[in-house]
Order: structure tokens, then sequence, then C-alpha cells
């Protein structure tokens, strides 16, 4: 899901679904300093998505996401992002930061 602005029009806020395997590990593409807003079920079927508030004017960069069941180990590297019930199981997302999100960590920005 990539889209890019013409030169000269303003940025694109937007809210955008990626469905995410229940992988312990994958990589997706998002724009960069998507900021993800909610995780959970897709409502239409069963699968996993995260929800990210994002730029649409901005390139996509590689993403490292995590899912991790209940009593499973977490991620050094991952920031929790989100857990959601998909029953039986209770699974929890971990993504790992960017460099903009370690410093506005630094600089006491919510990332």
């Amino acid at each position: 899901m990539t889209q890019h602005l013409e030169q000269g029009q303003k940025s694109m806020r937007n809210i955008w679904k990626f469905a995410i395997p229940v992988e312990d590990e994958q990589i997706i593409a998002m724009p960069d300093g998507a900021r993800v807003i909610h995780v959970g079920a897709d409502p239409a079927g069963r699968d996993l998505c995260l929800w990210a508030l994002v730029d649409s004017s901005k390139p996509t960069i590689p993403r490292r996401v995590f899912v991790r069941g209940t009593g499973h180990p977490v991620p050094e590297s991952g920031r929790h992002v989100g857990s959601t019930v998909m029953s039986p199981f209770v699974w929890h997302v971990f993504i790992e930061p960017t460099t903009g999100d370690l410093i506005a960590n630094l600089l006491g920005y919510d990332s």
C-alpha cells in the first residue's frame, strides 16, 4: 500500500490497515514515521492486523514486526504496540523502533 503525492501537494495523514501473519517475525513496508495506533483482529475475517497513522507522502521503509503468544519470550529490540484476543489465543505485537522513534523517545515525545 504505497502512495506518493505530486510535488506541491500537501502531505496527507491517513489511517492504514496492515494485515500481519501470526509468525514470530516479519518485515512489512510502512510509510516512514508511521505510528501504530491499534492492534486487533480484522472485523471482516480472522486476520491479525495493525492500524497505523501514516503520512502517505512519505516513502515506505521496511519495519520489523514480532508476534508473540502469552508466555513466549519477547524480542529484545521490539516496542510493544498492542495485544489482542483471537480466541483461544492472545497475540502480543512488537515493532522494532526506527532511528526517529529512538530520537523522539530521548526527547520525551510519544513515538
